[in-house]
C-alpha cells in the first residue's frame, strides 16, 4: 500500500535553494501577464523551454545549464570572462538548486529558493536575466518548518506564480494540501486559493484561465477517494473536473485543447470534454491497456509511459512508452528495455528523461521509424 501511495504523488517534490541577490529588481508583471505556462514542460521538469535552447538543472548539481536547440553544447549558464566555474562566485551556481523551480519567461529566468538562517529560513522567489547574469530575489512566498517541511509544486501562469504544498499534521498523521497563487510583483504577498484537509495534491498544471489539479486519500487498503478540480484564475471558482471513489484513483492527467485526459487505475485512459464533463474511452472496445500510465502531451501526441508499473514491480525489462494520436491511434511504441528513467515532457522537438540527474533526450523524428537513440546531455556538455 505504501509504495503505491507513494508512486501516486511522484511529482509532488520541490526542494531548498540558498543564494543571495544583487542588483535591482527588474521583472515587469505587464510584460509576463500574457504569457501562458508552456515554457515549463510540467510540474516537474528541471528543462524550460527557451528562445533558442533549454535551460535545465541536474539534481546531482547546483548550477543551470543552458543548451542550444541546433549546433550548441551544454554550457553552464555564466556570463563572466576566465570564471572557472567551480565557486559560489560563477553565476551558474545556486547554492542547492533543485531543478523543478526552473522556468524561462520572455528573456527571464525564475526559480524558487531557500534563504535565511537555520531556524528562520524562507522559501522565495528568484529571477535572473537569460544569460545567467543579475540573480535577484523577487518576494518571500512562505516560513520553512525546521520539521515537516513540504516540497511545493509550482508554475508560473499569466502573471502569476502558482504553488501547491502538501503537508502532515505532526500530531495525527494527516495529510493537508494548500494551493497559492501570488502576482508576481516586488514583494506581493500568496493568497490561499485551495485547502484540501485530508488530501494529498498530486498533478499540477495550467491552461488559458484555469488551473488544474488532482487530490488523492485513502479510506484503506487500496481503498482511494479523490477528485481532479479545476479553479478558475481569474476568480479563483472551482469547478469538479471528474470525482472517484474507491479502486479507480487518478494516477495522472493531461489538458488537450478540449479535453482531460485521466490515467486512471483499472479503467485505462478517460477523456473528459473541457466544456460539458462528458467521458469516453481513450480507446476502442478491443484495445487492451495497462494500468497506471503517466500521460504527456505536447500539442500533437499523446504520450503513455509505463515506468510507475514497472517500479511497482521492480523490473524494467518492459518499459515502454505509447505514442497515440488526439483520436487515440497508437502510433508508435518505444522501447525503453532497462531505462528506469522518468519522462518529464517534451516539446516538438523532444522528449526528455531524468535519470538521477543525468538528462537524456529522445529525438522525436524517431517516431514511427523504429529507433529508439537516446543521448545523454552530460556527454555533450563543455568541459568547462
Amino acid at each position: 500500500m505504501r509504495g503505491k501511495k507513494n508512486i501516486v504523488a511522484i511529482g509532488v517534490f520541490m526542494g531548498c535553494i540558498l543564494f543571495m541577490g544583487c542588483n535591482s529588481i527588474k521583472v515587469d508583471y505587464n510584460k509576463i501577464k500574457d504569457v501562458n505556462s508552456s515554457s515549463k514542460l510540467n510540474e516537474w521538469s528541471p528543462i524550460t523551454v527557451g528562445e533558442n535552447g533549454y535551460y535545465y538543472a541536474k539534481r546531482d548539481d547546483t548550477a543551470i545549464y543552458y543548451w542550444e536547440k541546433e549546433t550548441g553544447a551544454p554550457v553552464k549558464l555564466c556570463g563572466k570572462a576566465d570564471c572557472k566555474h567551480d565557486t559560489s562566485d560563477c553565476n551558474s551556481y545556486v547554492g542547492g538548486l533543485v531543478p523543478e523551480s526552473v522556468q524561462y519567461i520572455k528573456e527571464q529566468v525564475f526559480y524558487l529558493a531557500e534563504n535565511g538562517d537555520r531556524g528562520s529560513k524562507k522559501m522565495s522567489l528568484f529571477e535572473m536575466d537569460k544569460d545567467g547574469e543579475n540573480h535577484e530575489k523577487i518576494m518571500d512566498l512562505y516560513d520553512i518548518p525546521e520539521k515537516n517541511s513540504s516540497e511545493p509544486m509550482s508554475l508560473i501562469h499569466r502573471g502569476y506564480l502558482y504553488y501547491a504544498l502538501n503537508e502532515i499534521d505532526a500530531d495525527s498523521d494527516q495529510e493537508n494540501s494548500k494551493v497559492y497563487k501570488v502576482k508576481i510583483e516586488k514583494n506581493a504577498k500568496p493568497e490561499l486559493i485551495y485547502d484540501g484537509k485530508g488530501k494529498l495534491l498530486c498533478n499540477f498544471c495550467a491552461k488559458d484561465d484555469w488551473l488544474y489539479f488532482s487530490t488523492l486519500n485513502t479510506n484503506g487498503d487500496m481503498d482511494f477517494k479523490g477528485e481532479v478540480l479545476g479553479i478558475h484564475t481569474d476568480t479563483n471558482n472551482n469547478r469538479t473536473m471528474y470525482s472517484y471513489d474507491g479502486k479507480e484513483y487518478v494516477v495522472s492527467f493531461v489538458v488537450t485543447d478540449d479535453a482531460l485526459l485521466c490515467s486512471i487505475m483499472n479503467k485505462g485512459i478517460v477523456k473528459i470534454n473541457l466544456n460539458d464533463l462528458a467521458t469516453s474511452s481513450l480507446y476502442n472496445k478491443t484495445e487492451k491497456y495497462e494500468d497506471g500510465l503517466s500521460l504527456f502531451y505536447d500539442g500533437t501526441y499523446i504520450y503513455e509511459d509505463n515506468s510507475i508499473q514497472c517500479q511497482v514491480e521492480e523490473s524494467y525489462d518492459h518499459r515502454r512508452v505509447f505514442v497515440r494520436d488526439q483520436q487515440g491511434k497508437l502510433v508508435d511504441t518505444i522501447m525503453l528495455k532497462g531505462f528506469s528513467s522518468m519522462i518529464f515532457g517534451g516539446d516538438s522537438k523532444f522528449m526528455f528523461l531524468d535519470d538521477i540527474g543525468k538528462v537524456t533526450f529522445y529525438d522525436k523524428s524517431q517516431i514511427g521509424t523504429g529507433k529508439n537513440e537516446l543521448i545523454t546531455l552530460d556527454t555533450m556538455e563543455k568541459k568547462q
